[in-house]
């Protein structure tokens, strides 16, 4: 996510990246240096399952989601997106967008 949010270039600035822990296990310090400049934020796992949509047969794990300042979500792609699609979607979305 972060070439994705790099890929942007001026508008990179409107993309937050939040990683939601749904468990209560210790961070690796390694694990905080690899993912420098995203908001990690502890949250309960019933409550972001019924929050965040996932198809049948999967978990809200298996996504990436895109959600507005507003809380509205945006799109949802899986974990491992092809990154020049992802980037065309996000380039659109923020192009229509006044939000952010």
């Amino acid at each position: 996510m972060r070439q994705l949010r790099t890929m942007q270039g001026k508008e990179m600035e409107r993309i937050e990246r939040v990683w939601l822990i749904t468990d209560q296990e210790p961070l690796d310090t390694m694990v905080i240096r690899e993912y420098d400049g995203t908001h990690m934020l502890r949250a309960d796992a019933k409550t972001v399952d019924s929050w965040l949509p996932a198809d049948p047969g999967t978990t809200v794990s298996d996504h990436i989601y895109m959600i507005d300042p507003l809380g509205h979500l945006m799109m949802r792609f899986p974990k491992d997106p092809e990154p020049r699609k992802v980037h065309k979607d996000i380039y659109k979305l923020l192009k229509a967008s006044s939000v952010g």
